[in-house]
């Protein structure tokens, strides 16, 4: 557990994967987003029924920028 700057305890996400080899490799950085939205966007259908359209969805020239996930319940 570390401590934010306001003083509360934040605590430190640790995510893994394994290797070809089977072993556990920590990921770091933004490996740990990527990850973390890899699996949820797996599992969002048994979740929530809902299912996924695409990743990382561009928003246009307008506004120039991403949807992480869009998904669909009907």
């Amino acid at each position: 557990m570390q401590r934010s700057r306001k003083g509360a305890l934040v605590a430190e996400l640790m995510m893994f994967r394994q290797d070809a080899d089977g072993r556990d490799v920590e990921l770091a950085g933004s490996a740990v987003a990527l990850e973390l939205q890899r699996r949820v966007e797996a599992g969002l259908e048994q979740m929530l029924g809902v299912r996924v359209l695409a990743s990382e969805y561009p928003t246009g020239p307008w506004h120039r920028a991403w949807v992480d996930t869009l998904g669909s319940d009907g």
